[in-house]
């Protein structure tokens, strides 16, 4: 068992087996097009070498919002991703900066602004993670969220294999986006299983 507290000023430390952490997500997996696309931006010259290495490359090199592609192309898009945009620091770090702005790409899509208008506060958002999770990551996890004193969420993630780092960039994007300051204990109990105690300040 592994346990990380940090804040986001604090800096994760070494890399990731990239291929090992790809080959960790099941290929049965799903995740909708509306988060490819900004990737695929983000890589520009890197994209049509790395599209031939896809299980599911998209039709005519576009990816469509609400259809449904792997999530072990998304793992290695990212990865790419990642590394050219913070070239300066270690995967683990990067991967996890770059998915602090999956909520950003969430908030504007069709679904996303009708759940955003729910929302009220950084608690409130962390509390419907897993119900955003079953909208647009199909698969065979579990995820749960309770609230833990009145400024503490903890989400529990289970079967949901690859990188740690990933979810916690993630509710780091989520908390700060309500102008909230985090600091997250994150806990890894073995492969696929996490856990995340979210102090919001």
């Amino acid at each position: 068992m592994t346990v990380t507290t940090v804040t986001p000023g604090d800096r994760l430390e070494g890399d990731l087996d990239i291929e090992e952490t790809i080959e960790s997500v099941p290929e049965a997996y799903r995740l909708r097009g509306m988060f490819f696309k900004g990737l695929v931006d983000r890589l520009e010259n890197e994209w049509p070498e790395l599209q031939k290495r896809l299980l599911e490359p998209p039709r005519d090199g576009r990816y469509l919002n609400f259809r449904d592609y792997p999530q072990r192309d998304y793992t290695r898009l990212h990865f790419a991703a990642a590394v050219k945009t913070y070239p300066t620091v270690g995967n683990r770090e990067s991967m996890r900066r770059l998915s602090r702005s999956d909520f950003d790409v969430f908030a504007k899509s069709v679904l996303g602004r009708v759940i955003v208008a729910m929302i009220h506060d950084a608690k409130s958002a962390l509390l419907k993670v897993p119900m955003v999770y079953e909208k647009v990551a199909p698969g065979d996890w579990t995820i749960t969220a309770e609230e833990l004193d009145a400024r503490t969420v903890r989400l529990e993630f289970s079967g949901l294999d690859g990188a740690w780092e990933y979810q916690l960039g993630q509710l780091e994007g989520i908390s700060t986006a309500f102008g909230a300051h985090p600091r997250i204990r994150a806990e890894v109990r073995g492969p696929g299983h996490f856990c995340f105690d979210v102090e919001l300040r």
